[in-house]
């Protein structure tokens, strides 16, 4: 075991969503003129009882953070004692839903020319190797076919991969498993993968790297502030696949850039029409699409992948069959239902129980209730 995997894993040892801090190297995503969201100024679509609903169940959970916005403007929000607006917390897999958004901005702008484009194209070492044919779409959608380390089989070697100081260098040395497109095997191999190829062809092309990227085309035009992430090492790749960690509000920014069909604010930020190609079924998975979940058709206890014991429960179908939404470890959750205009941004301590319809529904119920009608 090396010193940097022996020290990450003392290090982040029973760290929570809140210990930021104890990740390092950081990478700074810095923070732009941000301009608060609006509120609303009379009575909320989403009436205090039914959100004091949503936060006392966020609460039961570990909750830290809770946004709503609806059409545009904050319709309930609450943090932990002692927590506030400015709480910065750790996202874990939600930062993969980003990396999927960044993709269409570098599709538009011409560095990466197809999602059908061999991942050899942009990474170097499988430019004559087999495994530099899988496509990039394959790796977007957790579909390539490389056999990841396995929690449930090696923790120690999976433990390594997640906290190593060479992430890309041990995710390209993993081995074809299936056919591309054969299986759905949700992994953080794969989106470090696709983060990889993004940020040499940025490089290539002159686009500085991905965290430069990420911060001139999506976090400014957006008005969040500062965002860090846990690079692999000082100069070495983001982990592309978790630590993306900002606050609640920021959250629910990304969240209405989803919301708006890739406008913030009604003002263009994302390529028109990269919404609907983002959240498109995969041909592996119903239920994903290029690194972000989608909750129809329903499934009550959803799997990541099939050897894996863990599951996430959702108790119910969402009341619309248009939710969108970020995934992180524990209950970290974007929520976008765009035929209701609702954004619900939610962190907390990481929790095994955690059910992604109950926030959700509350809101819907609300919103589809006659009073919430003709917002």
């Amino acid at each position: 075991m090396s010193w940097t995997l022996a020290r990450n894993m003392v290090v982040t040892r029973g760290a929570g969503v809140l210990d930021v801090d104890k990740f390092t190297p950081k990478r700074v995503v810095a923070g732009c003129k941000t301009e608060a969201l609006p509120e609303y100024d009379g009575a909320s679509p989403i009436p205090a009882d039914v959100f004091a609903k949503m936060k006392a169940y966020s609460d039961s959970e570990g909750g830290v953070g809770l946004v709503v916005m609806v059409d545009g403007k904050i319709a309930g929000e609450a943090y932990r004692d002692g927590m506030s607006q400015a709480t910065v917390t750790q996202s874990y897999s939600m930062h993969k839903s980003v990396l999927g958004l960044l993709y269409g901005v570098a599709l538009d702008e011409g560095v990466i020319g197809s999602l059908d484009d061999p991942i050899g194209t942009y990474i170097d070492e499988w430019a004559d190797d087999p495994r530099g044919e899988i496509t990039l779409r394959a790796f977007l959608t957790m579909s390539s076919g490389l056999r990841p380390p396995s929690f449930t089989e090696d923790f120690m070697e999976a433990m390594q991969f997640l906290l190593s100081h060479k992430v890309t260098q041990e995710a390209l040395e993993l081995e074809p498993e299936f056919e591309p497109f054969e299986q759905f095997w949700y992994k953080n191999t794969d989106s470090q993968l696709a983060g990889a190829a993004l940020n040499r062809a940025l490089k290539a092309a002159g686009k500085g790297n991905y965290t430069s990227y990420l911060q001139e085309k999506i976090w400014c035009p957006i008005g969040a502030g500062e965002a860090l992430m846990w690079p692999e090492s000082k100069k070495g790749d983001p982990r592309f696949f978790a630590y993306l960690d900002a606050t609640a509000r920021d959250w629910a920014r990304v969240g209405q850039l989803i919301l708006e069909d890739g406008k913030f604010m009604g003002a263009q930020v994302l390529p028109e029409g990269w919404i609907d190609t983002y959240a498109s079924p995969s041909k592996t998975n119903p239920n994903y699409g290029l690194q972000v979940w989608l909750s129809s058709p329903y499934v009550e206890n959803r799997r990541y992948n099939p050897p894996s014991p863990v599951t996430v429960l959702q108790s119910a179908p969402h009341l619309a069959d248009d939710v969108i939404y970020f995934d992180g470890f524990g209950g970290q959750r974007v929520y976008v239902v765009r035929s209701a205009g609702l954004v619900i941004s939610r962190s907390g301590d990481v929790s095994a129980t955690w059910d992604d319809a109950i926030l959700v529904n509350l809101a819907l119920e609300a919103l589809q209730a006659p009073a919430g009608l003709g917002r």
